[in-house]
């Protein structure tokens, strides 16, 4: 699961704001939607399977701005296509307006040449 950070130019909010009410697809469905992925390359959050349970202490906190967007991926791995398979998970957001002592962030190591797939090319 990733969470992206979306830098939004200014005059495509509205582009971004149809997505908001959005219950999401599979990525590899030939209907999918052409969501501007080049806005959302900050990688705010991640975790996968084996991942620790992730907490900030009350002095830190990620900070955002007014007109920036999340996109949320979670990536499912049913290589065979059994059927009746389930999987559950989630992420918990909390909002203030007060802002944290320190600010959090993410540093992140690696090639362009790794990147990452979008719902429009299978990898």
């Amino acid at each position: 699961m990733e969470a992206y950070k979306c830098s939004v130019p200014s005059g495509m909010e509205a582009l971004f704001d149809s997505y908001l009410t959005h219950s999401g697809v599979d990525c590899y469905y030939p209907n999918d939607p052409e969501f501007p992925l080049e806005y959302c390359e900050h990688i705010a959050y991640g975790w996968a399977i084996g991942g620790e349970l992730t907490l900030f202490p009350d002095f830190l906190g990620f900070p955002f701005t007014e007109g920036e967007y999340f996109k949320l991926e979670v990536h499912y791995d049913n290589p065979q296509q059994l059927e009746g398979v389930h999987f559950e998970t989630g992420l918990k957001l909390y909002y203030t307006d007060q802002l944290r002592p320190i600010d959090a962030g993410r540093f992140v190591v690696a090639s362009e040449e790794i990147g990452r797939a979008s719902c429009r090319e299978r990898v």
